[in-house]
């Protein structure tokens, strides 16, 4: 399904192909290691979104310790995610995070 030449909606998609597309610029990952992997490999920073398990701690090394991830809060609200992605897109942070995750 086409949506006016702005995106498209797929049932299902290999993660890692849409990742290395060059049209993306950021990843919202809950932070699962095969996810955060895939993304780390494509060069592509994440919004993260984490939810148990290991979410937690890979969200913190991804945000606190290696600087390529913009944490999003658990009491998450419309506006605040939009600052979010805006920063990651557009914003010095995340003109750091994709040099980075480069690295």
């Amino acid at each position: 399904m086409r949506l006016k030449n702005r995106g498209f909606i797929s049932s299902w998609c290999e993660q890692e192909k849409v990742l290395n597309h060059p049209s993306i610029g950021g990843f919202l990952t809950h932070c699962g290691w095969n996810s955060m992997t895939e993304s780390l490999c494509a060069g592509v920073p994440m919004a993260c979104w984490p939810f148990f398990a290991d979410q937690q701690p890979n969200c913190r090394y991804a945000c606190r310790e290696w600087g390529i991830g913009i944490e999003i809060e658990n009491d998450v609200k419309r506006e605040e995610v939009e600052k979010l992605v805006i920063e990651l897109m557009e914003g010095e942070k995340g003109k750091q995070m994709r040099e980075r995750v480069l690295e």
